[in-house]
């Protein structure tokens, strides 16, 4: 979810704010960028309100940047060890980083003391951090990892897409491919080759979605956020109309 107000072409003594939750989308950088009169940018994990900020963006950096005010690490799932060169969990503590929740051990939101935040990133080796996707909708393909953000980011940059929710669905190969579930603007009649096609070079070869499934609306939760848990169990119970748009070659 986004909301802002319109700048004013020239400064003013009007304070303008603009907040964005999820992944912000590209116009939001854009006009900070193009602006820069001040403004400071920040970001922090919402994780139950443990912590207040536990990174901000420079503003030479895109919105979905942070230096780390709190330690931070990336644990890889799959080899249990922290890894920085790879996209995995980030994990964080620090002083006012709670290790535990009053009366509730909740075991799978520790780690010998780190706070899991649910996020998925990557830190380069100035410590920026770079929030890819949540945990949870993560699609796990052949022991890599795909980003469903960046994969609707790309996806929304199509003049025909208005709405899109990538999940993850059941592969025999490769244990998870990307199903992108599409609301087309009206009157638009995008086939899934033609955005397969709108996606190379934008994203790695092995990212591109097999599968597609068209939607009147991506559902939404009710604070606004997609509603991917549902989609889930749509596609689980057979109620997407799913669609194949290409063959898998990673």
């Amino acid at each position: 979810m986004t909301r802002s107000v319109p700048l004013p072409t020239e400064p003013t003594d009007t304070h303008v704010g603009s907040a964005a939750g999820r992944g912000a989308p590209g116009r939001v950088a854009e006009v900070h960028a193009q602006t820069r009169r001040g403004l400071i940018v920040a970001a922090g994990f919402a994780v139950a309100a443990v912590l207040s900020m536990v990174a901000r963006a420079g503003w030479w950096m895109p919105l979905d940047y942070g230096s780390a005010l709190a330690e931070p690490a990336v644990v890889r799932k799959a080899a249990g060890m922290f890894d920085l060169s790879h996209m995995g969990e980030i994990e964080v503590r620090g002083p006012w980083v709670t290790t535990s929740y009053y009366k509730d051990p909740a075991e799978d939101k520790f780690h010998d003391g780190w706070l899991r935040t649910g996020d998925v990133g990557t830190i380069d080796s100035r410590g920026f951090i770079r929030i890819s996707d949540r945990a949870k909708d993560v699609v796990k393909s052949g022991g890599e990892w795909i980003s469903s953000l960046d994969l609707e980011r790309a996806l929304l940059e199509h003049p025909d897409v208005r709405e899109v929710a990538v999940i993850a669905a059941p592969d025999q190969r490769w244990g998870e491919r990307p199903l992108a579930c599409v609301a087309l603007k009206e009157g638009s009649t995008a086939t899934p080759e033609e955005l397969r096609d709108f996606l190379k070079g934008k994203v790695a070869k092995w990212w591109l979605p097999d599968l597609w499934s068209y939607i009147e609306n991506v559902p939404r939760t009710s604070v606004g956020k997609y509603d991917k848990k549902l989609l889930r169990t749509q596609l689980a119970d057979g109620a997407l109309d799913v669609k194949s748009g290409g063959p898998s070659k990673a």
